[in-house]
């Protein structure tokens, strides 16, 4: 916390400079240096954006890193900007009901290019790098992006996850690590480089306790709450 303060602080003395001596640069603060290293905060927000984020392509001039969600879900998006300590606002889509934040970094999108795979117009191209692919931080990520947990008709638990058949192909096999079935990856007919992955029953109750309550950390809270009510019955 005190790092993240002091960063915070500091970007906005360079501001400060910026604008006195007439090279303004920009007037909100970013740590660019987030995703140059593993902790599992990284791991997970890098899960999160490679399934649900967008980037540009820096080597064309522009350099933004976007997340877009409902805007039931703004809290998350502010766990999101205090990670990469900035103090830009989230932006309201009312026309969508969704709400926006974007940072601009070419160093941002140069380190998860070079460190984790994640490349813009993704969803066809999309694989997990083998330093993530056993790490419960960035699946947690990636079922919070793009994938789904909740009760069925019957009812019964389930988790989803969709994507790439790399992705997803990862997907099963950390999830038979973890309650001991790998699961048949389908394709999507209507989109050929789509698939997707599910679990139902005890083994999504079990895949479900091991992402959001074995290991801590960031996790979109409504489906967190999915193992709450899991949890009380």
């Amino acid at each position: 916390m005190y790092t993240r303060l002091l960063v915070m602080y500091v970007g906005y003395m360079n501001q400060e400079r910026n604008q006195k001596s007439g090279r303004y640069r920009s007037k909100y603060t970013l740590d660019e240096t987030v995703f140059a290293t593993m902790t599992d905060e990284t791991a997970y927000w890098v899960g999160f954006i490679l399934a649900d984020g967008n980037v540009d392509k820096p080597e064309l001039g522009t350099s933004r890193l976007r997340l877009c969600c409902n805007v039931r879900d703004r809290a998350h998006l502010e766990i999101f900007r205090d990670f990469v300590c900035s103090n830009k606002p989230i932006y309201e889509l009312k026309s969508t009901n969704a709400v926006s934040f974007e940072v601009s970094s070419k160093r941002m999108l140069v380190d998860l290019k070079n460190y984790w795979f994640i490349v813009p117009k993704k969803s066809n191209v999309a694989e997990v790098h083998p330093a993530l692919r056993t790490s419960p931080h960035f699946w947690r990520g990636m079922i919070d992006g793009d994938g789904s947990v909740g009760k069925d008709k019957r009812p019964r638990y389930y988790i989803r996850l969709v994507g790439t058949k790399n992705v997803c192909d990862c997907w099963a096999d950390y999830a038979e690590r973890i309650c001991g079935f790998r699961c048949k990856v389908g394709q999507d007919k209507r989109s050929p480089n789509q698939y997707w992955a599910v679990y139902s029953g005890p083994r999504a109750e079990k895949l479900i306790q091991h992402l959001y309550l074995d290991h801590t950390g960031p996790a979109l809270a409504r489906k967190k709450g999915v193992y709450a009510s899991l949890a009380t019955n």
